[in-house]
């Protein structure tokens, strides 16, 4: 085998054995319903590779819709190096003041992406509160 084919193939499966080209995943945090049962937060970890980080990703979907690993966030999308699952379980409180409000507080926002404090959704707008936790 020439040496020039052997060091590119244990390049190869080097790179391959680092993951750097994974496709990210979405690992379900928690569901948060409104009392009516029309809508929930869903708060989703997005795994990151060799070149993005974790991130984590809020969204407003409809009672009965399945997370996909397409997904992202419609109305949050935030990453930090240091976030895992675990820490994802405990960075945000969710409550839903009306069938159409929810206030969403946090200590730590991370390095935001999206925000978004109205969501046009089926049913009329949803309005979404972003409180800092003193």
């Amino acid at each position: 085998m020439r040496p020039k084919f052997r060091l590119l193939l244990y390049l190869l499966l080097l790179l391959n054995s680092c993951q750097i080209f994974n496709d990210p995943q979405n690992v379900l945090i928690e569901e948060y319903p409104n009392e009516q049962g029309t809508k929930k937060v869903v708060i989703f970890l997005r795994t990151g590779n060799a070149a993005t980080n974790n991130s984590i990703h809020i969204s407003i979907l409809d009672q009965d819709y399945h997370l996909k690993d397409t997904d992202t966030g419609n109305i949050f999308v935030a990453d930090n190096p240091a976030w895992n699952e675990e820490i994802a379980k405990t960075l945000f409180t969710i409550n839903w003041i009306e069938e159409k409000v929810v206030v969403i507080t946090s200590a730590n926002w991370g390095r935001i992406f999206r925000q978004v404090e109205k969501l046009d959704a089926k049913g009329g707008p949803i309005i979404i509160q972003f409180e800092l936790q003193k």
